[in-house]
């Protein structure tokens, strides 16, 4: 998480090789986020480290499109049929959760 947190990315340094590990990532990330035992604070928190995953390969959109799409390999789907299902749920419930789902729609639009 410190790792993701203190790293800047950007079109200049998008060689730095952290976005390989996104599938890797994103597919375990899914895998803890659907354990139906796991906390509203450690949901929240995962959504946060999907964020800041989606953020180390966001800058490639548009330019290497090849490696973006390898980054979601296959998770792309199940992450918008979860945001879609979480954020059909009542306004008042998982409030943290639906927060950093919009920031992870809201930035992904912009690649």
């Amino acid at each position: 998480m410190y790792l993701l947190k203190e790293t800047n990315y950007n079109r200049a340094n998008s060689e730095l090789a952290l976005h390989k590990l996104a599938p890797l990532l994103l597919e375990n990330f899914f895998q803890i986020f659907a354990h139906p035992d796991l906390s509203e604070p450690i949901r929240e928190k995962l959504m946060y480290l999907v964020l800041q995953v989606i953020k180390s390969f966001s800058m490639l959109d548009g330019v290497e499109d090849e490696i973006v799409s390898e980054c979601f390999e296959g998770t792309f789907e199940l992450w918008m049929s979860l945001f879609i299902s979480a954020l059909q749920g009542s306004i008042n419930l998982n409030i943290g959760i639906k927060k950093y789902i919009i920031k992870v729609i809201i930035h992904r639009d912009r690649f």
